[in-house]
């Protein structure tokens, strides 16, 4: 067990009390292979599916009292798990706070929503009710909690510009609303303190017509399947695009599209994502990106930031 560091009896205690607790939604060595859209990545110590923000408490509280290592994870869409897995325990919300609420009024439309809703039944539940600017999320997988925690995004809008509070639980366990106006969102990133669990969101939008609002996320999704490698695993946009240029364009431009390492590859599509085309380990993934990194800033002078997550261990 890789937190051999803690004494046995601890971890033993742990296992018993989330078996019984979770039964088979608590498990052990869990390939993270089979969870990350990037179909990469060595197993997670443990994994535990809860169900309710009250079963993320419990979870919590039990890894705290433990000692033990953990992170959250919602779909796993936009990270490259290392191969040696991850230490410890990941709690995941790939399968559930998946409630949603939609309230339509003359001139706005309110939308409350647990963190593991799917980005697409925003969109969709949106559009429909005619929510102005929600077409910029369109085709962006993952769930609401993963696109807060990363203010997902298009050249067309983030998902900031809608939020107008979240629900967490801060590093202690203890339920926090936090208005928009004390959230730090930046390009592509939320400023928050790393063990703070979004739970929940309320959203605003403009109201419009919903004929225009669903014929613009139409557009916009057959668009995203011409120009993105939808039908490989990846893990979306591999590199933030820097000021004023495209980090797509740049990769193209340096003749660096389709480049493979073993497994893993530029993709011939869009250049700033990389396909994982069988049997890619992070190790290649991660290795494309220095090639990658190393030539851009050799010819172009710029420092590509990566937009991807990496986590877990080496092997």
């Amino acid at each position: 067990m890789s937190i051999n560091f803690m004494r046995r009896s601890t971890v033993e205690k742990f296992e018993e009390k989330m078996t019984e607790k979770f039964g088979e939604r608590f498990q052990k060595s869990y390939p993270m292979s089979e969870y990350t859209s990037f179909k990469i990545g060595g197993p997670a110590d443990f994994i535990v599916f809860p169900n309710t923000k009250e079963e993320i408490g419990f979870v919590l509280e039990e890894v705290k009292s433990a000692s033990i290592p953990y992170i959250i994870l919602g779909c796993g869409t936009n990270v490259l798990v290392k191969d040696g897995g991850i230490e410890g325990v990941v709690i995941s919300t790939k399968h559930a706070m998946n409630r949603i609420e939609v309230q339509s009024e003359s001139e706005k439309i309110y939308v409350s929503a647990e963190c593991g809703v799917r980005l697409s039944t925003i969109v969709s539940a949106v559009s429909d009710a005619g929510g102005k600017g929600v077409e910029c999320l369109a085709g962006i997988p993952g769930n609401l909690g993963g696109a807060i925690k990363t203010n997902a995004g298009t050249k067309e809008g983030s998902i900031s510009l809608f939020i107008k509070e979240i629900t967490v639980y801060d590093e202690k366990g203890r339920e926090k609303v936090i208005p928009s106006a004390e959230l730090n969102f930046s390009y592509r990133k939320l400023s928050i303190p790393r063990k703070w669990t979004i739970l929940s969101a309320k959203l605003e939008f403009e109201k419009t017509s919903p004929e225009l609002t669903k014929e613009l996320v139409k557009k916009i999704l057959e668009g995203r399947m011409k120009t993105q490698p939808y039908d490989m695993p990846s893990a979306g946009c591999v590199f933030k695009n820097p000021k004023g240029a495209s980090a797509g364009k740049i990769i193209d431009e340096l003749g660096l599209k389709g480049m493979r390492i073993r497994g893993a590859r530029i993709s011939p599509v869009h250049a700033n994502f990389i396909v994982n085309e069988g049997g890619a380990k992070a190790k290649d993934v991660l290795a494309l990106i220095d090639a990658v990194q190393k030539k851009v800033k050799e010819e172009m002078g710029i420092s590509l930031e990566m937009e991807i997550e990496v986590i877990g261990r080496e092997e």
